[in-house]
This record gives structure tokens, sequence and C-alpha cells, in this order.
């Protein structure tokens, strides 16, 4: 990740430089590529629909897809854009870094999670109490 200072070194979620620093935007950065892995690998289709080898035979060596049923058919689910991919109004590509940011001050402006009951409240509370006894 090319952080403010230059090449950072990536430790987690959003963090870097060994735990040391969040920059919040890269929690959606590293969330999408998370993403993205997760989906490439989960329960891979591997069925004569998917691996499309009709299609491949049919077009042969030096065609092309563009014009077959079953490529227009999958393209769009293939096809989503994630956060390194956002387009301007103009239809340019922005700039994953920025875009992530203005995601986060949105989700900061905008999200406001439900507060815990009381019961899970008075629980929350005394799992920390038996830590800080534990740790102390």
């Amino acid at each position: 990740m090319i952080g403010l200072t230059g090449v950072e070194w990536v430790t987690g979620l959003g963090l870097t430089h060994t735990y040391t620093r969040l920059y919040p935007e890269s929690l959606l950065l590293d969330y999408d590529l998370y993403q993205k892995a997760r989906y490439a690998l989960m329960e891979m289709d591997i069925s004569a629909e998917s691996l499309a080898l009709d299609t491949i035979d049919a077009v042969g060596a030096g065609g092309h897809y563009l014009a077959q049923k079953h490529t227009r058919k999958h393209m769009r689910e293939a096809m989503k854009r994630g956060v390194c991919h956002q387009l301007t109004p103009d239809g340019k590509y922005q700039e994953p870094r920025q875009y992530a940011i203005d995601q986060t001050k949105w989700i900061l402006a905008h999200h406001h999670p439900e507060p815990l009951d009381a019961a899970r409240l008075a629980e929350l509370d005394r799992i920390l109490a038996a830590a800080d006894k534990q740790l102390n």
C-alpha cells in the first residue's frame, strides 16, 4: 500500500507499521481485496456451463467471445466494480484511496448503530471487569 509517507507495511485490515497506524479508508480497500479473494475461491462451480467448454470449442483459436450467448449471459455477474474501479462523473477511474476516504466519511456521517440492550451491556461490563482483574 502506498501511504502518506511512501510505502507502508500492511499488517491487518486497515492497519500498517506493525499495527501502529490505522487508516480508516484502508479498511475499505482491504475489505474489497478480501471480498474479491473470498468470492473467487468460494465453492467454485466446475460445471460444463461455468467452464463454457462448448463456447470455447465453438469460438476456436483466434476467435472472440463477445458474440457468444454464453458470454452475454454471464458477463455482468463477472464484472463487478470494486473500490479500485469506481468511475468519476466524467467516466475516468477515481483514485482508489480517495474513493475509500470519501466512502469512510460517508459511513461515519450516516452509520448509526443501535446501542446494546441493558443485558448485553451488563455482560460486556462483566467481561471487561474480569479481564481487567486478570491483567492487573
